[in-house]
């Protein structure tokens, strides 16, 4: 199986301890755009790779800001896929992405500090929630593995198909 460079990159950040996204543009661009580039999506087209930036605001006079990228067929499509950007702080809670989704349609939402990156999948319950369906750990699993995941659940191929 062939592993991008890109690939190796984000592994051996993940893997160096002294080595940390500061914030979640620096997850974003560190690790995101890398591994995306590394599965075929074409990251500096923004048709395709959207970059936006929410703002959230969990208590009241306090906010800070998330980025997150929407992966989509063409610019007049709908989002096949969500991803955020976390700057997560050992022990805290990861949220859902039922909590914070801000397109319903779509398919696959993916929450990641950078090293660990949670995959949700829409219910077929017809609820429309998400529900967490795997995770990948960039710095412990194998590479081949973890590889193979991506391309399973982030591959371009796999994203468009699914969102059919």
């Amino acid at each position: 199986m062939y592993i991008p460079t890109e690939f190796y990159n984000v592994k051996c950040r993940a893997l160096q301890s002294e080595y940390h996204y500061r914030n979640a543009a620096s997850v974003l661009q560190g690790a995101v755009l890398a591994t995306l580039h590394s599965l075929g999506w074409p990251v500096l087209d923004i048709t395709q790779v959207f970059p936006k930036m929410a703002i959230r605001t969990p208590y009241p006079g306090y906010s800070y800001q998330v980025p997150y990228l929407i992966l989509t067929e063409d610019y007049d499509s709908e989002a096949l896929a969500l991803i955020e950007a976390r700057h997560v702080i050992k022990g805290s809670a990861v949220p859902s992405p039922n909590d914070y989704c801000p397109h319903p349609a779509a398919r696959l939402a993916v929450i990641t500090d950078g090293q660990i990156w949670r995959f949700y999948s829409r219910s077929s319950a017809g609820n429309g929630a998400f529900c967490h369906v795997h995770t990948i750990d960039v710095a412990f699993d194998p590479i081949s593995k973890a590889f193979a995941d991506f391309e399973r659940y982030l591959g371009i191929d796999a994203v468009k198909a699914a969102g059919k």
